[in-house]
């Protein structure tokens, strides 16, 4: 841990605030405290590097992985920073706790749980964040012009959250420049910028989808009243409290079966008893259309004591009533015999208010024969996707500029595990291509820039300065350039020719 104080930057003196006498690292306090957008634990992380004058990659193996407990982290750390360590770091998980608990011993601090959703773990299931990186431009540029600190909030990294509620415009999730998606954790993350290209990810280049529903609101009012309230609260809900709530407003409404309690909220019968004996949790998307069923928030089941609910049970009684007799459902059947886009029994069932066990032993034949068209439609549309997608693969195998399989399942809105099943080769090539074009790229990118720097470091040598990386730096403004470990021996490299010795 010695290292990385040895390596603390002297030029600025306000870093100096931050270092306790109790602490390794400084004691960085994280944006956003109290609010709905407090800082994410990946961004604090990626200000706690820059702070200390190291890359992330350093700081994680050099100073952080010594007191992670769960080894199997460590080693990830050792061989790269690796996707499955980054996508959870700000979720509910294991290794957001290690990362968390290192943290904390390091720097002092003993409130960076709140930077991720560790908090609220007894009542959400895993995999809240998206798997990558998302951010606001205009939240981004905003930081920058008013002269503030360039953070990035834990809401937008929530994968239910799609859009920012300060500017109803579309959260973005690749790079305007290089049109690559961004990990939580990189060698060369840095707030704000994106890891592959060091583009300033605040950049407006193109028009953002502007407008935010009242659903999409509802969401997003859940998750702020959440993340908001971290910190200033006497408890967090434990594992059952979901359960217990669940039996506590069956009863309030006065549903006498778990039956008839899931039809309300419209979800099996076999699901909601898995809920109630806490067996399962309901998934974060689940649990917030509960809520707007029943006419409250997450928050509010939890800190409003005594709170009587005001739902509208027509809606459900109008549900009971909607049941269809015999001689309805078989005309229904007959109806659907005849589409040209046909639908499997239990699609019929569903949208008709039957059941499809009782359609299937009362009118076996017609059925029979639904499932048939059904499968028969399957496998003439399987056809058609094999074909356009094999079709889309060989044009994008000949466009100039390669693209990657994310990409292509983007564009096309198929997804990669499709493309593989259905195209195995052709979307191996694609892929392949995708990776020889990257490799040659940086390569063209790293000789560019140490041309520069060689460049930079001629004319201040010339001129008697030390042509050091803090001064390149400065002059080219860009930041995250060094952080690539070529770009470091090229750099040592240059300062050999000309004459300086480097430890």
């Amino acid at each position: 841990m010695k290292g990385i104080l040895n390596r603390l930057s002297v030029e600025d003196e306000t870093i100096k605030d931050h270092l306790t006498s109790r602490s390794v690292l400084y004691n960085l306090q994280p944006m956003g405290i109290g609010t709905p957008y407090i800082e994410s634990l990946s961004s604090y992380l990626s200000r706690l590097s820059i702070v200390h004058n190291v890359t992330l990659s350093d700081l994680l193996k050099g100073t952080v992985a010594p007191l992670l407990k769960k080894q199997y982290i460590v080693q990830e750390l050792n061989s790269g920073i690796t996707k499955s360590t980054a996508r959870v770091i700000n979720d509910v998980s294991i290794i957001s706790i290690n990362y968390v608990d290192a943290l904390e011993r390091l720097t002092g601090r003993g409130d960076l749980a709140n930077l991720t959703m560790l908090n609220w773990k007894g009542i959400f299931s895993k995999d809240l964040c998206s798997k990558y990186r998302k951010w606001c431009p205009v939240c981004l540029n905003e930081m920058k012009l008013n002269d503030k600190p360039v953070y990035e909030p834990l809401i937008w990294y929530l994968k239910d959250i799609q859009k920012c509620d300060v500017h109803s415009i579309l959260l973005q999730d690749k790079c305007n420049n290089c049109n690559r998606r961004l990990l939580y954790l990189h060698s060369r993350y840095i707030v704000g910028t994106c890891q592959h290209c060091g583009s300033w990810l605040g950049d407006l280049k193109k028009e953002y989808e502007a407008g935010i529903s009242d659903e999409e609101r509802f969401i997003i009012k859940n998750y702020k009243q959440l993340i908001e309230s971290t910190g200033n609260v006497n408890f967090y809900p434990s594992k059952g409290f979901i359960s217990s709530f669940l039996e506590r407003v069956r009863k309030q409404l006065g549903f006498n079966s778990n039956h008839k309690f899931s039809i309300f909220l419209g979800y099996a019968s076999s699901t909601m008893s898995d809920w109630i004996s806490s067996k399962y949790v309901p998934s974060p998307q689940t649990l917030i259309h509960i809520m707007s069923k029943l006419n409250t928030t997450i928050y509010q089941i939890i800190y409003t004591s005594g709170n009587r609910l005001n739902v509208d049970l027509l809606k459900h009684n109008n549900f009971e009533q909607k049941r269809i007799n015999f001689e309805q459902m078989r005309e229904i059947l007959y109806k659907e015999l005849n589409t040209e886009k046909p639908k499997s029994l239990y699609q019929i069932a569903k949208e008709s208010n039957f059941y499809a066990i009782t359609a299937r032993n009362r009118f076996p034949s017609i059925c029979d024969k639904i499932t048939e068209n059904y499968n028969l439609y399957k496998a003439v549309h399987k056809e058609k996707i094999v074909k356009k997608i094999e079709h889309n693969l060989k044009l994008s195998l000949l466009d100039k500029r390669p693209i990657s399989l994310a990409e292509f399942s983007r564009t096309h809105k198929i997804s990669k595990k499709l493309i593989k099943k259905y195209a195995p080769n052709l979307s191996q090539k694609l892929s392949d291509r995708y990776k020889i074009y990257l490799s040659q790229s940086k390569k063209e990118r790293i000789k560019e820039s140490l041309n520069e720097i060689e460049k930079i470091a001629n004319d201040l040598y010339k001129r008697g300065v030390y042509p050091s990386i803090g001064r390149i730096m400065m002059i080219t403004g860009q930041r995250s350039v060094f952080l690539e470990e070529e770009i470091r021996r090229g750099w040592k490299k240059i300062m050999f020719k000309l004459g300086y010795k480097l430890e």
